[in-house]
């Protein structure tokens, strides 16, 4: 005979204290914002880091397929600005993932008409 047993859970109930890692880099901090917004032939990424780092910029399109990938160079602390040629992606919703010596950081949104 075949044993098959279901098991359904519900309401269940989770005492005592949960401790997850949180703890902030340079990585999560990082501001950035995109401008002009919406665009048509280029846009710029305007970023604030500390410390020297590798900096990166990947675009994706609304689907999450990505698109285009911009080197920005290594950079120094202070306010930085990288500009991307967007002329040849088709009009839409676009995201750019910054990425900080090789990790993923900010993500920033722009429409490109």
């Amino acid at each position: 005979a075949d044993d098959c047993f279901d098991m359904i859970l519900d309401d269940i109930l989770v005492t005592g204290n949960l401790s997850v890692n949180t703890s902030e880099t340079a990585f999560t901090r990082i501001n950035a914002s995109v401008f002009p917004n919406p665009a048509s032939s280029y846009v710029n990424i305007r970023y604030q880091v500390e410390g020297t780092h590798r900096m990166e910029a990947t675009v994706y399109n609304a689907h999450g397929t990505a698109v285009l990938h911009s080197h920005a160079g290594v950079v120094s602390s202070g306010l930085q600005n990288h500009q991307i040629n967007i002329e040849d992606l088709p009009a839409g919703h676009y995201s750019i993932q910054l990425y900080i010596d090789g990790q993923a950081s900010r993500s920033v949104s722009f429409v490109k008409n």
